[in-house]
């Protein structure tokens, strides 16, 4: 029973939780030094910037699909004349990709709308695909030697097994690692960019094309490549410290 006159206490000795002064005192969560606006804002801004430069690269890639030699460069020319189907399979199927890797980084689309990120990621694998075997076949078609040769060769063969890779994580119900995969895969498809940006370079210095030519075979996907990695890196800690996923926590596939 009861005894009159003595409060009683409630939650394990603490007072009780109807007094307006315990209200008053409970501890808030913490708050940045950002408002979280500015926070979500700084972190889509990579991917705005990575779609205002991705876009008008990729529309104009599609525009080769009319197969006329005269939209290209001089440089060019040779390789599209060389091989015609594979040159326009390269081109086209790699701007549809490239037009697409904004919207498939975007976490956005992955949360709110699965479905639509499922079906973009089987467009967006299926042009990877076609673009890595057409890009291996006229990698050997360039006018620029061996070293370009082989630069481009690479990146094909890197673009491929790291799309492929992807897909099959995602078919193994591990997300994160499918996330990690398609990152790299992404950075590859973004070597478009990065080379157009390094030709610009090239133009601007007024450097000799037999030699910045073959540097930029290489240097359009390396660099992109090691951010990726550097940015998993970064990702990776924290999920390490919360464990391996388990089957239980897995969705079923997303590509």
């Amino acid at each position: 029973m009861r005894a009159q006159g003595i409060p009683v206490c409630r939650g394990g000795g603490g007072a009780d939780d109807s007094d307006p002064g315990r209200r008053r005192h409970r501890r808030q969560p913490a708050q940045g030094w950002l408002p979280a606006r500015a926070v979500a804002a700084w972190r889509t801004l990579p991917l705005l910037v990575l779609a205002v430069l991705a876009i008008p690269i990729g529309v104009v890639a599609l525009r080769y699909v009319e197969a006329d030699p005269g939209l290209l460069p001089a440089g060019l020319r040779v390789n599209f004349l060389a091989h015609p189907i594979a040159f326009v399979a390269h081109t086209t199927a790699g701007g549809l990709a490239l037009l697409l890797t904004p919207v498939q980084l975007s976490a956005w689309l992955r949360r709110r709308h699965p479905k639509a990120h499922r079906w973009l990621g089987r467009v967006y694998v299926a042009a990877c695909t076609v673009a890595g075997l057409a890009g291996l076949r006229i990698a050997f078609g360039t006018a620029y030697g061996p070293v370009a040769a082989a630069g481009f060769a690479a990146l094909a063969l890197a673009w491929l097994a790291t799309t492929l890779r992807g897909v099959l994580a995602a078919r193994a119900g591990d997300f994160p690692r499918h996330r990690a995969w398609m990152v790299r895969s992404a950075a590859l498809t973004c070597a478009a960019v990065t080379l157009r940006l390094e030709l610009i370079v090239l133009v601007d210095l007024r450097l000799d094309f037999s030699l910045g030519y073959p540097a930029v075979a290489w240097l359009s996907w390396l660099p992109n490549l090691a951010l990726a990695e550097a940015w998993l890196r970064t990702r990776a800690a924290p999920r390490r410290a919360r464990g391996p996923a388990t089957p239980a926590t897995r969705q079923r596939p997303a590509v």
